[in-house]
C-alpha cells in the first residue's frame, strides 16, 4: 500500500488489511478522520508499516488521524521507533478501546500502545502464544494501560500456564488486577522480568 493511498478518505470507518500486504507507506492514512476499526488480517509474514512525514506531521504515528475504538492485531508488525516517528503507529490514540492479539503475533514492538490511556479490553485466543509474545518494554504491552484481559471471551482471573510453554516474557501479564489464581505448571523453566508485575 503506497504513500498517501487513503489521505483525507475522511468517510472511511474501517478497513481490513489482508496477509498478502507486506508494507504500507508513509501518510497512507493521514486525514482518515473516522477511521475507528482497523483489522490486520492473520498472516505469518512481518507487516511493515510507515509513519506522517508532513512538515506539520513530524512524530506522529501511522494512525495519528485516526479515532480508532477497535484493532485486531492479526501478525507482527515491523515500525521505527523514536520521538521523529511517532514511537509508534498507535502512539497516544486515546480513543482505542478494544485491541484483540492472534495466534500468529509473536512480537509487540516498541512503545505499540504507549499513550493508548482509554484501552479498556484486551482479547487474546491462546494463552500459549500470548506467553511466547516477546515484551520489550512495559509501554509494549498491552496491558499497561488495559483495565482487563480477555481469554477466549471471557474476563482472565484464573491463570494456568499451558504445558508447552518454557518461558513467560517480560511482563507478559503485567497490570493483570483480576487475577486471583496462578498455575504454573512443570513445563515453565524461566519467567522474565515483571511478567506478574
Amino acid at each position: 500500500i503506497g504513500s498517501n493511498v487513503f489521505r483525507d478518505c475522511s468517510s472511511l470507518t474501517s478497513i481490513e488489511i489482508p496477509n498478502s500486504v507486506t508494507s504500507i507507506a508513509n501518510r497512507a492514512f493521514n486525514g482518515c478522520t473516522s477511521l475507528k476499526d482497523l483489522r490486520f488480517e492473520d498472516g505469518e509474514g512481518t507487516l511493515s508499516l510507515g509513519y506522517n512525514t508532513n512538515s506539520s506531521n513530524i512524530g506522529k504515528g501511522l494512525f495519528y488521524d485516526c479515532p480508532l475504538e477497535t484493532l485486531y492485531l492479526g501478525r507482527n508488525l515491523s515500525y521505527k521507533t523514536g520521538s521523529n516517528y511517532g514511537y509508534s503507529p498507535f502512539y497516544n490514540i486515546k480513543t482505542l478501546a478494544s485491541v484483540t492479539i492472534g495466534n500468529s503475533v509473536t512480537s509487540i514492538g516498541d512503545e505499540a500502545f504507549y499513550g493508548c490511556t482509554g484501552l479498556e479490553k484486551v482479547c487474546i485466543n491462546d494463552l500459549a502464544a500470548w506467553c511466547g509474545i516477546d515484551f520489550f518494554s512495559a509501554d509494549a504491552n498491552p496491558l499497561y494501560y488495559a483495565k482487563n484481559l480477555y481469554l477466549n471471551g471471557e474476563l482472565l482471573t484464573e491463570l494456568s500456564i499451558p504445558a508447552e510453554i518454557a518461558e513467560v516474557k517480560d511482563y507478559a501479564f503485567y497490570n493483570c488486577n483480576n487475577v486471583t489464581n496462578i498455575d504454573i505448571v512443570n513445563g515453565v523453566n524461566s519467567i522474565g522480568n515483571s511478567a506478574f508485575y
